[in-house]
C-alpha cells in the first residue's frame, strides 16, 4: 500500500511538470535515498496506416438500405438487409365473424396490408428518389451463427423463387405514410409498401393477397403465433428488402412492420331529446358504424436482421494508398493499423513497470463542404491486429489489459487513448510468437452501456455499422507521438 501511495504522488507530479528525459530524481524527493522510486518518461514515434476493412461482424438491430456517396471521398456504399418477424400471442386480429372485409372466395382478409419500414435516422438527400425491392424469403436464416457484412440471402438460397415480390419507388420523406402509422410508431419517418391486390400463394393454396394468408393462419393455426420461433418456421419466414435504384439516401430503419387494416362493425346508441308538450322526452335509436382497428407483426431486435454492405472498393482501394494520412470509414470501410515500437519501448526498462502510455489521434477536418457530408466515427477501439476477430465474435468487452476505447472530443478534434500500458506489456510477453506482435487496429465500434447504482458499465461492444468516415494524421510518412512514463523502485 505504501508503494501506490509512493507512486501515485510521483506521478501526480509529472503532470505538472513537462514530458522529457529530466523526471529520474523526482522518486527521491519524495521519500529517503534507502527507498528512491524513480519516474521517468519517453516520447516515441508510432506508425499508422489505413488498412481496408473487409467483412466485418454486423450484430446490430438496424436495417440499412439505399445508396449515398460520401462527398468527401467520393465512396459509393449500398445497404441491403433481411428482416425476420416476430408475432404476439394475439396479433391484434379481431374474432372472426367481426371481419367484415370478404374476399371474393368467400373468404375474410383485411382492408388493406402494408409493410411499413419506421425510421429515425438517415443519410442524404431526403427528396432524392429512390426504389426498392422486397423479396420473400423461402425459410428462416438460420439463428445462433456469426453473420459478416456481406452476407447475402439471395446467394445464399434463402429468396424464394416465384414468391412475393415488390418493388416501391419513394423518398426517404414518405408522405404517403399514414398519420395513424406515425402516432403509432412515436412519430418517427417511413417507408410504406402496399401489400394488397397480389395474389399470394403458400404450400399450393393461392389467397386474395397477403394479408388474407396471415389472417386465415392465424383462425386455423393461432398455435403457429405463440413464439418467433413456431411463427418463423410455420407461417412466414421473412423479407429481403434490396436496394434497387437511385442514389443519394440511405434509411437507417428501426422497426420493419406487417400492418393488417380490419374493418368491423359496433352498434352504436344515439340518444336525442326534444319537447313534447312542454315536457323533456329523450330517445334513444341504435345505428350501425364501421370501424377499424389494426393486427401487427413486427421485425425489431426480438429476431434476427441481417445486413449487406456493398462498397466501393476502387475508392476504397485509392484511400488505402493514400499515405499522407490515414481513414476510418464505415460500415465495413476502412480501419487505421498502428504498428508500436514495442522493442524500443521496453529497452533498459525491462525491469520497470509502464504507469502511462497515451496515444492521441487527431482529426483532419473535411476538405469538401456538404450538406451530406457523412458522421464522424465516435468510439475507437484499440486492440492486437490477431484478436480482432475473435473480439467480436465471442462478443467480449473492453477488458483495459489488451482492448481499450477512446472517444472523439470535438474540442480539440482528437481521440486519446489515455493509457494503453497494458497493451504494451501484453504484446512485449508475445514478441517471440509473432512477427507482427507489434500491430494493432483501430477501429471504429458502437458502445453500449448501463448505469446501475451511480455506476455505469459497458454492455455490449459492435462494430460501427452508421455511415461515418474521417481522416486521421499520420499515415506511413508522418508518425504519431506516443507518451510513456516508468516508474522503478529501489529498495
Amino acid at each position: 500500500m505504501k508503494l501506490k501511495i509512493f507512486i501515485l504522488a510521483a506521478l501526480t507530479a509529472v503532470t505538472f511538470t513537462a514530458c522529457t528525459n529530466t523526471t529520474d530524481y523526482i522518486g527521491s524527493s519524495l521519500i529517503n535515498n534507502s527507498d528512491a522510486l524513480f519516474v521517468t518518461d519517453s516520447s516515441f514515434q508510432t506508425y499508422t496506416q489505413s488498412v481496408k476493412a473487409g467483412r466485418v461482424l454486423a450484430r446490430n438491430s438496424s436495417g440499412y438500405v439505399g445508396k449515398v456517396k460520401d462527398p468527401e471521398t467520393g465512396a459509393y456504399v449500398t445497404g441491403d438487409y433481411m428482416a425476420q418477424f416476430y408475432a404476439l400471442p394475439n396479433p391484434g386480429f379481431i374474432q372472426k365473424d367481426s371481419i367484415r372485409t370478404i374476399a371474393s372466395d368467400g373468404g375474410v382478409k383485411p382492408l388493406h396490408t402494408y409493410l411499413n419500414l419506421f425510421f429515425e435516422d438517415y443519410y442524404g438527400d431526403s427528396l432524392s428518389t429512390m426504389k426498392l425491392k422486397v423479396e420473400e424469403l423461402s425459410k428462416p436464416v438460420p439463428e445462433g451463427v456469426n453473420y459478416y457484412s456481406d452476407f447475402d440471402p439471395e446467394a445464399e438460397g434463402y429468396v424464394k423463387k416465384d414468391g412475393l415480390t415488390l418493388e416501391k419507388t419513394y423518398t426517404v420523406e414518405d408522405r404517403t405514410l399514414s398519420d395513424s402509422s406515425r402516432t403509432a410508431n412515436d412519430g418517427m419517418k417511413g417507408i410504406t409498401i402496399s401489400l394488397d391486390g397480389k395474389k399470394y400463394v403458400h404450400d399450393g393454396v393461392t389467397y386474395p393477397d397477403f394479408g388474407a394468408y396471415i389472417m386465415r393462419t392465424y383462425y386455423a393455426h393461432p398455435e403457429y403465433f405463440k413464439t418467433s420461433k413456431t411463427f418463423l418456421n410455420n407461417v412466414f419466414p421473412g423479407f429481403y428488402i434490396k436496394y434497387e435504384n437511385g442514389l443519394g439516401a440511405m434509411a437507417k430503419v428501426e422497426i420493419s412492420q406487417v400492418y393488417m387494416e380490419q374493418l368491423t362493425d359496433t352498434i352504436v346508441s344515439v340518444s336525442h331529446t326534444s319537447t313534447v308538450n312542454g315536457s323533456d322526452v329523450t330517445t334513444t335509436k341504435d345505428s350501425l358504424e364501421y370501424v377499424t382497428t389494426g393486427a401487427y407483426l413486427y421485425g425489431t431486435d426480438e429476431v434476427l436482421q441481417t445486413n449487406k454492405i456493398t462498397n466501393d472498393e476502387g475508392t476504397l482501394d485509392r484511400l488505402v494508398a493514400d499515405n499522407s494520412c490515414s481513414y476510418l470509414k464505415t460500415p465495413a470501410g476502412i480501419f487505421t493499423e498502428i504498428t508500436l515500437p514495442i522493442n524500443e519501448i521496453m529497452t533498459k526498462h525491462e525491469n520497470d513497470s509502464i504507469n502511462s502510455a497515451k496515444l492521441v489521434l487527431t482529426r483532419i477536418n473535411n476538405t469538401t463542404d456538404s450538406n451530406f457530408k457523412l458522421g464522424i466515427p465516435q468510439s475507437l477501439l484499440i486492440i492486437p491486429e490477431d484478436s480482432l476477430q475473435s473480439f467480436f465474435e465471442k462478443d467480449e468487452l473492453i477488458n483495459y489489459k489488451n482492448s481499450f476505447s477512446a472517444s472523439f472530443d470535438s474540442s480539440s478534434n482528437t481521440y486519446t487513448f489515455n493509457n494503453i500500458s497494458g497493451l504494451i506489456t501484453d504484446m512485449y510477453k508475445k514478441r517471440n510468437l509473432s512477427s507482427d506482435y507489434n500491430k494493432a487496429i483501430i477501429v471504429p465500434v458502437t458502445i453500449s452501456t448501463a448505469t446501475r447504482n451511480n455506476v455505469t458499465y459497458i454492455t455490449r461492444v459492435v462494430n460501427d455499422m452508421s455511415l461515418s468516415s474521417t481522416k486521421l494524421v499520420g499515415g506511413p510518412n508522418h508518425p504519431v507521438k506516443m507518451t510513456v512514463i516508468y516508474s522503478r523502485f529501489n529498495k
